[in-house]
């Protein structure tokens, strides 16, 4: 691969960009990072670029992240920027940062606004090596303590001809955890979300791959999603375990961890979305799974709030962020 400083991608929002609120939905701003980096590879790179077209080599992401910066998020009909630099590239191993923005209107004297920041750490190898791809960043003890369990059949669109799973795939798996949490714990929760009066808006979400596994489609994933921290954004942990397909229920394998944050928002009577605490009902399906007695003292301080008529403002927020640093 040739070092490139700096590549732009610019990306078109569609309708199946966006989710229920109108904003382009988490996952697709990695996979706007994806299309941004094979643009690059296509550019910098054609022989690779070919090899992986060819199938004689293939790509793995081992680790990824993403911050987002502006709460309005992308939207249909705006104009994005795609900004790819190449911190570091040694022996067909690259690590990219990114930076996305929605760009000013033409003929405005507004500035482009900054929507998301992330990296990725991807290598180019044979198609047939086996690749342990520990990062730096990922927890390789097992985690333990009470966790939501989203158990699927692999399904046919993630067996790709090189039989692995890719990166993207494993972030989309991410908002399914959370939005089967919410069908089975969280109804009320999900049927606001449906007709728009509540969001559950991403600020964060990563990725790191811990074991590069063959698949095969009667194999299945489970993913285990515990909640970590309680502030003013719920943070909450992923970890991806590859289910055998043999009938074997022991040849379980933990592949890959990952991390949201997330803040819940509520469309006020100017219809805008604020930040307000989490409902109930989610709130005590969460105090389910934790082990930590602080979390659960700050949800239980959360509960005392909307018992006593607390207003669903950032208010409350702010009290039990005062009462979790305290």
């Amino acid at each position: 691969m040739v070092a490139m400083t700096d590549f732009v991608y610019c990306p078109s929002v569609t309708f199946e960009d966006t989710n229920l609120v109108g904003n382009v939905y988490f996952a697709n701003f990695v996979r706007w990072e994806n299309e941004c980096r094979n643009d690059w590879l296509k550019a910098t790179a054609f022989d690779l670029y070919d090899e992986l077209f060819r199938g004689t080599k293939r790509l793995v992401v081992s680790e990824l992240a993403l911050k987002f910066h502006d709460p309005t998020g992308a939207r249909l009909g705006n104009a994005i920027e795609v900004d790819m630099t190449v911190a570091s590239l040694e022996n067909g191993s690259c690590h990219a940062t990114f930076e996305m923005r929605r760009r000013a209107e033409p003929g405005s004297t507004a500035v482009a606004s900054i929507l998301a920041t992330g990296h990725q750490r991807f290598a180019v190898i044979d198609c047939d090596a086996e690749v342990v791809a520990h990062t730096a960043g990922a927890d390789s003890k097992e985690p333990c303590g009470p966790a939501y369990l989203f158990e699927f059949p692999i399904p046919l669109d993630a067996c790709r001809r090189d039989s692995r799973i890719s990166a993207l795939d494993l972030i989309r798996w991410q908002g399914k955890c959370r939005e089967r949490f919410l069908a089975d714990h969280s109804a009320s929760m999900l049927q606001s979300v449906a007709i728009g009066s509540l969001a559950l808006h991403t600020s964060q979400v990563s990725l790191a791959l811990l074991d590069d596994v063959r698949i095969v489609p009667s194999d299945s994933i489970r993913l285990e999603m515990r909640m970590t921290e309680l502030k003013s954004r719920l943070t909450v942990q992923f970890d991806y375990y590859l289910i055998n397909g043999d009938g074997e229920r022991s040849a379980v394998k933990r592949i890959a961890t990952g991390m949201q944050v997330l803040c819940c928002k509520r469309l006020n009577n100017e219809r805008i979305l604020r930040a307000c605490v989490f409902p109930p009902d989610m709130l005590h399906a969460l105090r389910r799974f934790t082990e930590s007695d602080r979390l659960i003292s700050c949800i239980d301080v959360l509960f005392a709030h909307q018992a006593g008529g607390a207003a669903s403002g950032s208010a409350p927020v702010q009290r039990v962020v005062n009462h979790v640093r305290g």
